[in-house]
């Protein structure tokens, strides 16, 4: 058996029934502005697909596996546990049997391959609206470059930081299942302090032994309000906040770039998590102090988000007027989301 299980699950097929349903909103990115978006997804923390989000990215007409290797051949990436050339990993990714297959997931493609950073630019309705920016190079860790074969992917998991997310596909399809906040997937269990989580060593293996599951308790919970989708070329998926999701990828060579952002709309609740769930902070190495250098920041320059929090939690005006800086009243004061 121990032999037998990775064999079986690198060579399955992928069942047509795991990628058939299609139940995530659908809007064209080109007519859809971004006070609609926020009103009609982010606000509602509702998934959706933003179809021709990325369609206009340099990215969509140069990045192949072919070009990408002529440029950044001898570049290290992050794959997995390690770090490769990537015309090592594209090696690797040509011949693997892996059930677990390794891609690419590198958060320093900026500073090892900028001339990417030309390719792509953030799709309309998140540009320019993330707030951790305002802390410049002190942010944590926010965006990441993914090259990953058919099969390989992402497991269940939440994304970092109480942010939301974006993922716009340039080369290949990508297939989602997402869960609301609360409704963790069968077949993975979550630390109580949610920094490790349980579940089958691959994405394959999950689907054999508990998709079925999941729809059919998404059948019987209506409140699960499990997402379904499969994202092509050109298009741009929205994650909300505090969503469950997995992603495999159904083509080889499927290219994308991902950010995380916090945005005014979930600001009090990203800075609730900072304060309250410090151990779990992650993509700084200062974690410790991440909620006090974010507040600095906000108070320095959006003292109205500050402001916006201090009245929700002090409508009697019986509160410190100190907010976002040391002591007690740094600690209080969130408006919920």
């Amino acid at each position: 058996d121990v032999l037998h299980r990775p064999f079986f699950f690198a060579t399955v097929e992928l069942s047509a029934s795991w990628l058939s349903r299609h139940s995530i909103a659908r809007r064209d990115a080109r007519k859809l502005s971004v006070e609609e978006f926020i009103r009609d997804f982010e606000r509602k923390s509702t998934p959706v697909l933003l179809e021709g989000g990325c369609g206009d990215w340099p990215a969509m007409r140069s990045w192949s596996r072919e070009s990408l290797i002529e440029r950044y051949g001898d570049v290290m990436f992050q794959c997995g546990p390690c770090e490769l050339p990537l015309r090592e990993w594209c090696a690797y990714a040509e011949c693997n049997m892996d059930d677990v297959p390794m891609f690419v997931f590198d958060r320093h493609f900026g500073e090892r391959a900028p001339g990417l950073l030309a390719d792509y630019e953030v799709p309309e309705v998140f540009r320019g609206r993330d707030l951790f920016d305002l802390l410049g190079k002190q942010r944590p860790a926010f965006r990441w470059v993914l090259m990953g074969n058919k099969r390989s992917g992402s497991k269940w998991h939440l994304d970092p930081n109480k942010t939301c997310a974006w993922n716009g596909v340039i080369r290949g399809r990508k297939r989602w299942l997402m869960l609301p906040p609360g409704c963790a997937p069968p077949g993975v269990q979550a630390s109580k302090d949610g920094t490790e989580v349980t579940q089958p060593i691959s994405l394959v293996e999950w689907y054999c032994g508990f998709y079925e599951e999941l729809r059919s308790c998404a059948a019987r919970n209506p409140s699960w309000e499990l997402k379904e989708v499969t994202c092509g070329p050109g298009d741009v998926v929205f994650i909300p906040c505090g969503w469950w999701h997995c992603v495999i990828n159904l083509d080889d060579d499927t290219l994308a770039v991902t950010q995380n952002y916090c945005s005014e709309t979930h600001v009090h609740s990203v800075r609730r998590f900072l304060r309250e769930k410090r151990e779990a902070v992650s993509g700084t190495a200062s974690k410790g102090s991440l909620a006090e250098r974010f507040d600095e920041a906000l108070a320095q320059h959006r003292p109205d988000l500050l402001a916006e929090s201090h009245d929700a939690a002090c409508p009697d005006g019986g509160c410190s007027s100190r907010v976002g800086g040391q002591g007690e009243a740094a600690a209080v004061g969130f408006k919920p989301s």
